[in-house]
């Protein structure tokens, strides 16, 4: 879970695979900061869908992308590592679905969305995209409000 946290992944992992003993390998778990849905259930006009787009967007003028996880298989090839298998998870965001498993994971990441919603946007749409404190607040209201709605089917690509 380092999204936003370097500005060179292809450097990262060329220092990764550097580093490595014959045999070593890297594991690598992170999110894709991109609001998903397979039904249809989350509009691109929700403020869900807005917030994860300016969110990627702010984080891309920062440097610090917050899609970089749909790179790494790429990044790990291009730095020499081989065998590199990548699997993509749905990571729902509140407990819509069926499955126990998901829905209990969905009512933990609803909580971490929820309780840290305002941090994880402030510095990113305040400094990055111009906007005022007060006007993020207004904003993550309607974005807090799709998040707990269970008849949005959004999840993280994970």
């Amino acid at each position: 879970m380092l999204v936003g946290s370097l500005a060179n992944w292809p450097k990262f992992m060329e220092n990764a695979f550097e580093n490595l003993n014959p045999g070593g390998w890297v594991e690598l778990a992170d999110i894709h900061v991109k609001a998903t849905c397979d039904d249809g259930t989350l509009p691109k006009d929700s403020a869900l869908y807005k917030w994860s787009e300016l969110f990627n967007d702010a984080a891309a003028a920062y440097g610090r992308p917050a899609d970089c996880a749909k790179l790494y298989k790429e990044q790990m090839e291009a730095a020499g590592f081989v065998n590199v298998t990548q699997r993509v998870y749905k990571w729902p965001m509140n407990t819509w679905p069926r499955d126990k498993k998901y829905k209990e994971l969905g009512m933990w990441a609803e909580q971490n969305l929820l309780n840290g919603l305002y941090a994880f946007s402030a510095a990113l749409f305040t400094r990055a995209l111009g906007w005022s404190p007060e006007e993020l607040e207004l904003f993550l209201v309607d974005v807090r409000k799709n998040v707990r709605d269970r008849s949005i089917h959004s999840y993280w690509p994970m």
